[in-house]
């Protein structure tokens, strides 16, 4: 079995760090120092997210025979696979678990990458890139359980429908609390009270 180890985390954080620093810091605006923080939070959310949706792979188990009937099978049917764990789940833990964690997985994406990618702004370019996100990740762990020859992963387009709304509720999110939008509230606010007084 092949697990992501969280030395493997810090090892891609602390690579970032060496090559993304000295070239924001180099010179010592707070704004680089801001941005140098948000950039190490979304990698530090990407092999966060690569862990999660990849890890662990079981090509060991692959060869095992009492696993084989084990294996997770794909859904390519909308609503399908929610509808199941709602009507066969035996508490609401298991139902949380399955589709809030779906809906949640990408939700910090849809906040961070508009704040590191500035030129994707608006909500189309947005949504189609929580789509291609959502899709990538199903059709990787399709392929690796190709690879391996053991379904450890499914293809299921209910995770790659609740993927992407909660990547679209993430930006939507950042569109109400981005920092653009305090600036103009409060420059708005203070020309209402020159006008005022």
């Amino acid at each position: 079995m092949i697990d992501f180890e969280p030395i493997y985390g810090v090892g891609l954080v602390l690579i970032f760090l060496l090559i993304r620093g000295p070239i924001l810091l180099k010179n010592k605006y707070r704004g680089n120092i801001i941005r140098l923080l948000i950039e190490s939070v979304f990698v530090v959310y990407l092999t966060v997210l690569i862990s999660v949706a990849f890890f662990p792979i079981p090509y060991q188990e692959a060869s095992d025979p009492l696993l084989k009937g084990m294996q997770e099978t794909n859904n390519f049917i909308p609503f399908n696979s929610i509808i199941g764990t709602v009507t066969t789940a035996v508490d609401v833990f298991v139902v949380l678990k399955q589709i809030m964690g779906n809906l949640i997985m990408l939700l910090p994406f849809g906040v961070l990458l508009p704040m590191v990618w500035r030129k994707q702004s608006s909500g189309v370019k947005m949504l189609c890139t929580g789509l291609v996100t959502s899709l990538l990740i199903e059709i990787l762990q399709l392929l690796i359980s190709q690879i391996i020859g053991f379904q450890y992963r499914s293809f299921d387009i209910d995770d790659l429908m609740l993927n992407t709304l909660g990547f679209f509720i993430g930006y939507q999110l950042y569109s109400k609390f981005s920092p653009a939008k305090w600036k103009k509230y409060f420059s708005m606010s203070k020309e209402a009270e020159t006008n005022v007084l």
